[in-house]
């Protein structure tokens, strides 16, 4: 995993997918790769310092985590 050149990211604001306590999941689409991407963008200015704990051990799993049926975290920005 990498950290994602946003140049290279599409993020579709009017197709709004699910939204959290702190974060919104937007289609998204990376014109290098030319692959549909779904894009978390977390809401810094609502964020807690427990809530940061919480995105750390989040981002961890997920990085973790290989199988077919999960979505694989492909970058962070």
């Amino acid at each position: 995993m990498s950290l994602v050149d946003m140049n290279d990211i599409v993020i579709n604001k009017d197709n709004h997918l699910g939204s959290g306590y702190v974060s919104s999941v937007y289609r998204a689409f990376n014109l290098k790769k030319q692959k549909k991407w779904a894009a978390k963008i977390i809401g810094l200015k609502k964020v807690l310092k427990e809530d940061l704990i919480a995105i750390n051990w989040e981002v961890l799993i997920q990085k973790s985590l290989e199988h077919k049926n999960i979505v694989n975290l492909k970058g962070i920005y």
